[in-house]
């Protein structure tokens, strides 16, 4: 079935200079503003966070003879443990949110050792705007009160095997219409993208949860041994 995409959103950086110096901790290497501020402007203007979405329905929702969830989405079938999650859900929002390109084509080896650091920064906020950004758009016009994602590789290797991934982007015709390219190895480019399925759900989920990762800078909620 060639699904059609319901919405290819683009967006513009937006995040002042101010913000990224301190990001950075500019102040304590003065002699690199030039070169903080020139990237910057780079980004300001070239990287474009955007984001593709359909909405899908589960046609089937079973557990195998492990014991694992599965479920059936336009005749491909997602088997993970936290699919538990889509238990009675009838409707999901497969997506790609993603940085954009327009960073990709800096060769970081020219640059000062803490340029790739940099980029990463402006790249993960380029790709905080694309999703919340599509949240809104999915809250508003699909009437959603509350909406969770799932992420196959987030969290556990066991949670959400991230060797699912390509069945996620093959209801998204690949990614082609933001640009990201999956790899054999399942790693998204850009890096900073990410892809799954939003559903709304009273219940709030976060992949944390479930992570036994200690110390980890991202972590939103304490760990649950169980699912």
């Amino acid at each position: 079935m060639c699904r059609e995409l319901s919405i290819h959103l683009t967006t513009a950086f937006s995040g002042s200079f101010e913000w990224f110096a301190k990001e950075i901790r500019l102040e304590q290497f003065p002699e690199l503003y030039d070169e903080a501020e020139m990237l910057y402007e780079s980004a300001r203007h070239s990287l474009m966070p955007q984001s593709i979405h359909t909405q899908a329905f589960i046609d089937s929702y079973r557990i195998n003879d492990t014991g694992i969830p599965s479920v059936e989405i336009d005749g491909i079938t997602f088997t993970g443990k936290i699919l538990n999650r889509l238990h009675k859900v009838h409707r999901v929002f497969p997506y790609i949110a993603t940085c954009g390109i327009g960073l990709e084509d800096i060769d970081p080896s020219t640059r000062d050792f803490l340029v790739p650091y940099w980029i990463d920064i402006l790249k993960s906020k380029a790709l905080r705007i694309a999703q919340l950004q599509l949240e809104t758009y999915l809250t508003e016009n699909y009437h959603l009160h509350r909406i969770n994602s799932l992420n196959p590789g987030s969290g556990n290797v066991d949670i959400w095997p991230i060797e699912e991934m390509p069945k996620v982007f093959t209801l998204l015709h690949g990614g082609k219409a933001v640009g990201v390219k999956l790899t054999d190895s399942c790693l998204m480019i850009p890096n900073k993208t990410i892809s799954g399925l939003f559903f709304a759900q009273d219940r709030i989920y976060e992949s944390c949860t479930y992570c036994t990762r200690k110390n980890c800078p991202d972590r939103r909620t304490p760990f649950e041994q169980k699912l």
